[in-house]
């Protein structure tokens, strides 16, 4: 049985994991994700995360 695929994504600031937990299983549940998409969906969660800094990462790992 293949398991469903998950996706979690990490801020340095814990106040948004539910935000960006959520974005992560939309994420997951697209079948052709790319290197860009990813780094798309990274830089638009940094953008609606106004307590990152310039140079804070978000951290997307595919399980």
């Amino acid at each position: 049985q293949e398991s469903a695929p998950s996706t979690s994504v990490s801020t340095p600031d814990t106040a948004t994991m539910e935000l960006t937990q959520k974005q992560a299983d939309e994420l997951s549940q697209q079948t052709d994700v790319t290197i860009a998409t990813l780094a798309k969906e990274a830089d638009h969660i940094a953008q609606q995360n106004k307590t990152l800094q310039d140079g804070d990462e978000v951290t997307i790992s595919l399980h």
